[in-house]
């Protein structure tokens, strides 16, 4: 107790020690004398008075003046209040504003300036988007600010227009049609709801260009709105709908729509293509209307593999670089949401020109050209928002993001192996190891950082994960087939059937086969059936038109029959191709090889029971085919460059000409 007492009198002299070396006592304070400090002081002592210094009883000396702060609080909380009030009472007399009004992610910003040395390097992203990256011209405009407005895409002469009243925009998208009234081809709201789950569930993984928080509220609004929608935003709802509808069946497109399929497709095409014709999408188009036009695009490949799909999509690639896709955001300090989703826009339109040799059968430069975007973050669209300054971290598990990267990824292993076809040269010895690198290095990243990331007893993770092994696999199969062409070139002897490529064929098209058979991943089936494995059943197909007899024939057969019966029993609702009519024809001269032979091989069983001198088998090295016909696998269709490597590659609508011209006959 005493020396609680003693600490509590120690601590109280040191206090009033403190305050009597820093500080005078009011009274001396009060009447601005200087006062000598001690306790009490002299003054104090003089005119027989208190002398108190600032120390514990500090606080009492204001307390007046607290009590008038906290008056003076009350006073503007009520002020704060009041006002508030009346602000409310003069909004709910006005139209709310409508979020529309904002839809258009790339709208007019503040000058994005880049650093100067970056003017001639990275180029001009003017605050319209228009991109610029003419060395000179980029100078000024970025020293230049107020001549922006003059180069951008939305300037208005008035004497163009006066000389140029034609609309070409017309022109490819049939909209000369101003009058018309789009909402009448809206859906309606019950529609509209059910049609964005639906996107949601069969196309949002397979086509990740849009940034669904954003999309979804811009939707909603947009159903409150009809007549007011920007005609970019109008175009990207009419080709979700769209989408939607070729990823259905008939009976479920009457169910929603209470309309048929084709005449509901017809109907959103319509508003597609009126839509940006309005938008003057090919004048000025933006991030927005772009992705309509390509998801527009990857869907109509449902309905029509034929060159138009390719032809529109090198037209994409133009008006992407025409607003600078083919650079990254981060060059024009762009918010990370527009950056990421100009990546995934860039990305998804150089990933459908890879499709242009086995679709058609062309091999021409890509238009894609130089590009120094990066690739999207492996992260889900609620990660990142309008707000959002800082990239989030990669996620460690499956996400939005997997399969379009799985995609992307290996897209790239394609553009590679297309160089040496589309540019007509051989790879030397430092390209071939640059590629095997390379090649490697892909097919490592797939495998250890997207593939083990999927369940294959979930079905969305697991067609992510089948997905993965057909590209692989056909990644595979593209450079064997690169290799042993080079191999042919240095060799003049027979040709024989490489089974390594034979297996890396079946191997790309089990995992196809288990996907189409899968009904529980029926809701992707239409996106898989648009990307038909041309090349690896022509291949198979040949090697059982030369030798009928190769190992594991029938096994192989049975994965080609399986499979043309899977896509065939599909044709109601998804276009087979132009190519299709070829497979059907070459696997039936297949057929006519097998059963050929088969009868052949029984007369020949049948002739040795009756003591003939015919052998059971043919001599080593002789073709089951008759003279005069193709006996070595470059002679097969030899017409053909079977050189994939050569840039002569035939034109497969010319293939299918030539090929009923052929008769080559099999002996019985």
């Amino acid at each position: 107790m005493d020396q609680s007492v003693q600490a509590e009198s120690s601590r109280r002299d040191a206090v009033l020690r403190r305050y009597n070396v820093e500080r005078s006592c009011l009274k001396c304070h009060e009447r601005k004398i200087r006062c000598d400090r001690r306790h009490p002081c002299t003054s104090c002592m003089r005119l027989n008075i208190q002398c108190i210094y600032p120390g514990p009883e500090r606080g009492k000396r204001r307390q007046h003046h607290k009590a008038a702060i906290s008056d003076r609080l009350a006073q503007l909380e009520r002020t704060i209040t009041t006002l508030s009030q009346a602000h409310d009472e003069d909004v709910s007399h006005r139209k709310p504003e409508s979020p529309l009004n904002e839809s258009t992610p790339n709208k007019p910003l503040p000058v994005q300036r880049a650093p100067s040395e970056a003017s001639t390097n990275r180029g001009l992203l003017l605050p319209d988007r228009h991109y610029i990256n003419d060395q000179l011209l980029s100078r000024l405009l970025t020293n230049e600010s107020d001549l922006q407005a003059a180069m951008g895409g939305n300037a208005v002469d008035p004497s163009r227009n006066q000389i140029s009243s034609i609309n070409f925009n017309t022109f490819l998208f049939g909209g000369g049609q101003p009058a018309v009234d789009l909402s009448l081809l809206n859906p309606s709201r019950s529609q509209v709801l059910r049609l964005w789950q639906v996107y949601l569930t069969n196309v949002n993984l397979m086509f990740k260009i849009l940034h669904v928080p954003t999309i979804q509220s811009l939707l909603f609004a947009a159903i409150n709105d009809m007549k007011n929608i920007p005609h970019d935003l109008n175009a990207l709802f009419f080709s979700i709908y769209f989408s939607v509808i070729s990823s259905l069946d008939p009976e479920s497109v009457v169910r929603i729509l209470n309309q048929d399929r084709p005449s509901a497709l017809r109907r959103f095409q319509k508003g597609i293509e009126i839509s940006l014709a309005q938008a003057s999408f090919l004048e000025l188009p933006t991030v927005t209307s772009l992705q309509a036009f390509v998801m527009f695009l990857m869907a109509m490949r449902v309905h029509n593999k034929c060159r138009l799909s390719w032809t529109l999509a090198s037209l994409a690639t133009r008006l992407a670089q025409s607003i600078g896709l083919h650079r990254d955001g981060k060059n024009f300090n762009l918010s990370l949401l527009e950056t990421e989703t100009r990546r995934r826009l860039w990305w998804q339109i150089v990933n459908n020109e890879n499709r242009a040799v086995e679709d058609h059968g062309i091999a021409v430069g890509l238009s894609c050209g130089f590009s120094d975007t990066e690739y999207p973050l492996h992260i889900n669209d609620t990660d990142i928002s309008a707000s959002s300054t800082t990239p989030p971290p990669p996620r460690k598990e499956l996400c939005d993001m997997t399969t379009f990267l799985i995609a992307t990824t290996t897209s790239k292993g394609f553009r590679n192996y297309l160089q040496p076809i589309i540019y007509g040269h051989r790879r030397n010895a430092a390209d071939e190891l640059y590629t095997k690198q390379m090649m490697e290095s892909l097919i490592n990243k797939v495998e250890k950082n997207y593939m083990p990331l999927c369940d294959y007893n979930i079905p969305t993770q697991r067609s992510a994960y089948l997905l993965a092994r057909v590209l692989l696999a056909k990644l595979e199969f593209l450079e064997n087939q690169h290799s042993l062409a080079l191999d042919a070139a240095e060799d003049t002897g027979p040709h024989h059937i490489d089974q390594r490529s034979v297996a890396l064929a079946r191997k790309v098209l089990d995992p196809s086969n288990l996907i189409l058979q899968d009904e529980l991943l029926v809701h992707f089936h239409w996106n898989f059936l648009s990307y038909t494995q041309y090349s690896v059943l022509i291949y198979l197909l040949w090697n059982l038109c030369v030798n009928p007899t190769i190992a594991d024939a029938d096994s192989i057969w049975n994965e080609v029959n399986l499979h043309f019966g899977l896509i065939e029993s599909k044709k109601s609702i998804v276009d087979l191709g132009p190519k299709w009519p070829l497979m059907v024809r070459l696997r039936e001269k297949a057929l006519s090889i097998k059963e050929q032979h088969i009868a052949k091989t029984e007369a020949c069983k049948e002739a040795q029971k009756q003591n003939s001198t015919l052998p059971t088998q043919l001599p080593a090295g002789q073709s089951h085919l008759q003279s005069g016909s193709f006996t070595r696998e470059a002679e097969f269709l030899g017409y053909i460059n079977w050189d994939i490597s050569s840039p002569s590659t035939s034109d497969w609508a010319n293939f299918t000409l030539n090929l009923d011209k052929l008769s080559y006959e099999v002996g019985i």
